[in-house]
């Protein structure tokens, strides 16, 4: 597995960015199966103020035999 994760701070306090990439080789040893998959991702969070903030992240899942899988989360999180 080869892997690689950037991250920078765009707006200082309010607002922060990823992406991400891995590099992965399954070979399984009870069996012939070999897997390779490819993982993209990114991500962006905004501190709307000291107790609102918002996440949003998208990763895609790109194998040798053409499958693609996606899959995008958003959270929202309220402190009191």
């Amino acid at each position: 597995m080869i892997g690689l994760r950037i991250n920078k701070e765009l707006i200082k306090g309010v607002l922060q960015a990823e992406i991400s990439g891995r590099w992965i080789d399954y070979l399984y040893q009870n069996s012939e199966q070999h897997i390779q998959q490819i993982l993209v991702g990114s991500s962006l969070n905004v501190n709307i103020n000291r107790q609102l903030s918002a996440y949003l992240y998208y990763e895609g899942t790109f194998n040798d035999a053409g499958n693609t899988l996606n899959r995008l989360n958003l959270k929202v999180v309220q402190r009191f």
